[in-house]
């Protein structure tokens, strides 16, 4: 791998600060990098990559601060990816070249520019744009009125504001990077926007369904068992009754909004495997986000319904409604057990017995909770 001291680009580069940001830190940005400059010009990329470029990553991160006579907090900053595509080498992924030269030739086929035509179109910024009036409406009507339905509503259409969340977190609604920093704040009625980002934009697109990495397969496993690699409980025999599932992911956006939250302010890590490597830039915009929506959406209603039972039927409603959306149409389709399988087995060395594997799994997991304390 290379190491890249970034920082003098950060106002440079064509998707913004925040995008660079995410990876400050990170032992491997292969995956995060790829994600975004699948069409651009590997040439012209690694071009602008060797300007930057500080020491191998063969070396401990150690001897790279006594080289470079850098500061631990000076170091912190520098961004790691591994360059593939090092004429140097023999790493030249062929496939995936293949692919994205696929890909692109049928974008061109629909009348699509593989590069112009990333961002959200008209019609999509119509969809924003109405959905939006939605959830104002919907938080009047919720924090002035206090009539039941407007529970529901803010439910439907936070649920529906979440794909600008979704969309501008992953730099795809505008070429304004401040537009997208913004829009990600659309997250905000399903998750906490900034765990959103380490948890779904770097860590589940960099490594999908992999058990020691992707964050998606460890959210409450108190109440479900989503892989075969978790132990086994008691209470995860209630999954064969669908009524415990559905009653697990009713309250999914209270543990988004608040619960791991505030675990990873108090860990500086998500489930440990995750570090919040840009705190110092962002602690304050992320306990805004809990202290707003615990305000607004879980207090304010005892405060203008008639009684403390109107208030909790409004808060439950507003959960269980964003909930069930969030988790059935936005959650469950990440859990597709032919595809966990497969990214098990590619992980998994072949010649090593379920035993071995279950084994070294399980040390996995205790190097994570030794971390976490």
């Amino acid at each position: 791998g290379v190491a890249y001291d970034l920082r003098s680009f950060l106002i440079h580069h064509p998707g913004g600060r925040q995008a660079l940001e995410l990876g400050r830190g990170r032992d491997d940005c292969t995956a995060l990098f790829e994600s975004y400059h699948p069409f651009t010009s590997t040439r012209a990329m690694r071009k602008v990559l060797q300007q930057y470029a500080v020491v191998s990553n063969n070396i401990s991160r150690k001897q790279q601060q006594q080289q470079l006579l850098l500061s631990p907090e000076v170091l912190s900053l520098l961004t790691t990816t591994t360059d593939n595509n090092n004429n140097n080498n023999n790493n030249t992924d062929y496939f995936y070249e293949y692919l994205k030269t696929r890909v692109a030739q049928r974008l061109r086929e629909v009348g699509m520019d593989p590069r112009r035509d990333r961002t959200a179109p008209w019609s999509r910024w119509w969809y924003y744009v109405v959905v939006f009036w939605g959830v104002l409406y919907s938080l009047y009507g919720y924090c002035w009125d206090g009539h039941w339905r407007f529970a529901v509503y803010v439910g439907i259409t936070g649920w529906l504001f979440g794909a600008l969340g979704h969309d501008a977190g992953h730099y795809a609604v505008s070429r304004h990077s401040w537009i997208n920093d913004l829009g990600v704040y659309g997250m905000s009625f399903l998750c906490n926007p900034i765990v959103w980002q380490h948890q779904h934009t770097y860590a589940h697109h960099s490594f999908t369904n992999e058990f020691e990495n992707d964050p998606d397969l460890h959210h409450f496993t108190i109440f479900l068992k989503v892989h075969r690699n978790f132990v086994s409980r008691g209470v995860h025999t209630h999954q064969a009754y669908w009524p415990y599932v559905v009653f697990a992911y009713a309250f999914v956006v209270f543990g988004t909004c608040l619960w791991i939250p505030l675990d990873v302010w108090r860990t500086n890590a998500l489930y440990g495997m995750v570090d919040w490597t840009n705190r110092r830039d962002n602690q304050w915009l992320m306990l805004s986000h809990m202290v707003l929506y615990l305000g607004v959406l879980l207090v304010r209603p005892f405060w203008i319904c008639s009684s403390w039972t109107e208030a909790v039927r409004n808060v439950v409603l507003q959960l269980v409604t964003s909930g069930l959306l969030f988790g059935f149409f936005s959650q469950v389709n990440h859990l597709n057990e032919a595809s966990i399988q497969a990214a098990a087995d590619t992980t998994n060395h072949p010649t090593t017995t379920k035993s071995e594997n279950r084994r070294r799994q399980q040390q996995q997991q205790q190097q994570r909770r030794r971390r976490k304390n």
